[in-house]
């Protein structure tokens, strides 16, 4: 049975195990340590060095990812002594990340955008050093702009988690950055949008291309969607999870302009159907193997 231990954050007695970092046990009790390289599916890397906290009886602050915690330990989370070593910790991390808030995949969920608002950190105060850096199309699906990378490396491991391993570090003028394989193809698996903290990879969008069509009123503008969009795109309105919005759906893309609106629901059962026959003939055939479906 691994052991229960009593820690202190923030003047506040809290019981934990033994083998937690500190990050842990502070997100486990809702206290917030800032953190942008950090994510629980991937190793500790440390690097952004943004957790940073102090503890009782060390002589310099101490990184919460990695730093595991230890019995009558005493944490502090917010200082003055903090709060300048992260200003400048972030505004070195934004002179290798070049912006573009008006157009980027986090929108207002940027944590890089918040953290700095809630430093007052110069975001130009050191100049930016990637704005030469090339933006690289990874087939039709996925593009990733290295000059907003901050070289967490959390695409990097987790394409390597995918076992595909398309994306590698490799020095370029003294520095190491991501760069895409010329010999390892993506899969367009999307592990590494999830993963990246600040947006330098996304998916392509066709929103110009759609906009453009929406434009030419000489042609029949024809929307279709599929069936679980009926009962999922509500939740990105604040409605109940499940909430049918067809009718809401339709109103909307009509709004936009569109000349008719399908529900191609039927196309889903004769997908379920056809997947269902092919299914059958393996097994029939005497093949062996697991069919995999998108539907």
């Amino acid at each position: 049975m691994t052991k229960q231990i009593t820690i202190t954050i923030d003047n506040k007695n809290i019981k934990a195990t033994q083998s937690q970092t500190i990050l842990e046990v502070a997100e486990a009790n809702g206290i917030k340590i800032p953190s942008l390289c950090h994510h629980s599916d991937l190793k500790i890397k440390a690097s952004c060095r943004l957790c940073v906290v102090e503890i009782k009886g060390c002589s310099s602050p101490q990184t919460a990812c990695s730093t595991k915690i230890e019995k009558g330990m005493e944490i502090i989370t917010e200082s003055p002594t903090l709060r300048a070593l992260r200003k400048t910790n972030l505004e070195l991390i934004f002179a290798q990340h070049r912006e573009e808030c008006n157009d980027c995949v986090t929108g207002p969920d940027c944590r890089l955008k918040k953290l700095a608002k809630k430093y007052n950190v110069k975001i130009n105060r050191f100049n930016d050093r990637k704005t030469t850096f090339p933006v690289y199309k990874m087939g039709p699906a996925l593009e990733f702009d290295s000059s907003k990378c901050i070289d967490c490396k959390n695409c990097v491991e987790i394409c390597k988690q995918q076992k595909v391993e398309h994306l590698e570090m490799k020095e370029r003028n003294n520095f190491f950055e991501v760069t895409p394989s010329k010999n390892n193809p993506c899969i367009y698996c999307g592990q590494c949008i999830v993963r990246c903290p600040v947006g330098a990879f996304e998916a392509s969008g066709e929103f110009e291309k759609i906009e453009n069509s929406l434009q030419q009123k000489d042609k029949t503008i024809i929307f279709q969607f599929a069936p679980s969009i009926r009962t999922s795109i509500g939740e990105l309105f604040g409605m109940q999870p499940g909430e049918i919005v067809t009718d809401k759906l339709t109103a909307g893309i009509r709004k936009l302009g569109a000349d008719k609106v399908f529900d191609v629901s039927v196309g889903a059962d004769f997908t379920t159907t056809e997947e269902a026959k092919e299914l059958i003939e393996k097994l029939k055939k005497g093949k062996h193997g697991t069919l995999l479906s998108s539907c």
